[in-house]
């Protein structure tokens, strides 16, 4: 270690990793602040600009295209569960990233994930490979999620696989009752991330299916569409698109249908129209017809429409409410 005097007459050395990182590929030097009152030392930044450029695992990607070739489903099972397992325990190193810049990412790791691992969610021969596959990406897009990958040069011909191909085989595997279909949907959001908020081609696949889903005969679908719905809406306020006009009705409308009455939808109904509320909390004054009269009448009712005002008259009795039972 280096040790360097702290800025005036603070009494706080500061030490940077000296030159035997050089012997350790891909650790990344530190500054460390070094208090000498109480002895302790605080780990402050890092002090290049070096960023990991594969993810996790990156040593299993070739026996698992070698097991896919071989078709040994067994080694295929064994070498997800083992990819899931280094993803989810391995840090994600968002907290190396300095000024706001993301990591790199390789277009190989971008392939593996999105073009060989997301295909097997989709896999016909083994149930139990798709689960499993979908264990993986969902533990990866953590990793992947603190990278540059949309705005590699690879991006655009494998975000056109995802929104097109794979929505198509969704739709299917929802059709079929797939219990996992939701989870699918969601790490697939979670990819695509701001593109769903660039023109509607895209979202529209995705909320084609979503959709079909409120609509299904299944409570369990319909429950599932929801959570659905919740992080369709997490990736509009993210993105800094949730106070637009045409999203905010969008969000609203299988919120304010009546369909579904059960105490588990109530519960995620009431949720993603408190989590909404508290995105636009300084705007509800000038959405107060929009989103904050149907969120009464959604809590309190009475079962046909009335002024806001009426909640608040003391004549008011009690009726009962969509969102309840």
């Amino acid at each position: 270690m280096e040790r360097h005097s702290g800025p005036g007459d603070s009494g706080i050395d500061l030490y940077v990793a000296g030159p035997w990182f050089k012997s350790y590929p891909g650790r990344v030097p530190l500054l460390l602040i070094f208090h000498p009152a109480d002895g302790s030392c605080t780990q402050c930044l890092n002090m290049t600009n070096t960023r990991p450029t594969s993810l996790p695992g990156r040593e299993l990607y070739g026996p698992l295209r070698k097991a896919l070739e071989s078709g040994s489903y067994e080694k295929v099972d064994g070498l997800l569960t083992d990819l899931e397992e280094v993803c989810r325990t391995t840090a994600t190193g968002c907290d190396i990233v300095a000024h706001g810049k993301k990591n790199t990412i390789v277009k190989d790791d971008m392939k593996f994930w999105f073009l060989e691992v997301g295909r097997l969610m989709f896999e016909e021969k083994s149930a139990n490979t798709k689960h499993l596959a979908l264990n993986a990406l969902e533990s990866a897009v953590n990793h992947i999620s603190v990278t540059n990958y949309q705005d590699h040069s690879a991006w655009g011909e494998m975000r056109e696989v995802i929104s097109k191909e794979y929505t198509s085989l969704l739709d299917t595997a929802r059709s079929d009752k797939d219990p996992n279909w939701h989870r699918i949907w969601s790490v697939l959001v979670r990819i695509i991330n701001r593109d769903l908020c660039q023109g509607s081609s895209i979202i529209n696949m995705f909320l084609s299916i979503v959709e079909a889903g409120f609509r299904s005969p299944e409570l369990s679908i319909r429950e599932q569409s929801f959570d659905c719905w919740r992080l369709l809406v997490e990736i509009f306020a993210k993105n800094k698109q949730i106070n637009i006009p045409k999203r905010v009705k969008l969000i609203c409308i299988p919120l304010k249908s009546s369909k579904s009455k059960t105490e588990t939808i109530a519960l995620k109904k009431f949720d993603i129209w408190w989590y909404l509320m508290c995105q636009l909390r300084s705007q509800l004054d000038a959405m107060a017809d929009t989103i904050f009269e149907p969120f009464m009448y959604f809590c309190f009712g009475p079962s046909f429409k009335t002024p806001l005002c009426y909640y608040f008259d003391s004549s008011y009795k009690e009726l009962g409410a969509p969102g309840k039972m």
